[in-house]
């Protein structure tokens, strides 16, 4: 598994090919902190609704500690 660092990097880097150069790193930065939002918005959900997603790594913690290290991007 990737650590926080790696992994907002990776969701940076997914993004910000598909934007302009002037304005790359804005976007690509929120487009990746949209994401992780999302996920952390839904995991309650998918627990509740799929429990045998628990074997998966659902983790608030890390998502947010992800959130952190784009924020700092």
């Amino acid at each position: 598994m990737m650590t926080p660092t790696q992994k907002a990097i990776s969701l940076y880097d997914s993004f910000v090919r598909y934007t302009t150069f002037e304005f790359e790193h804005t976007y690509a930065k929120e487009c990746a902190l949209i994401t992780v939002d999302e996920l952390l918005n839904n995991i309650d959900s998918t627990i509740l609704y799929h429990p045998e997603s628990l074997a998966l790594p659902i983790n608030k913690d890390y998502w947010q500690s992800v959130r952190q290290e784009i924020e700092q991007l």
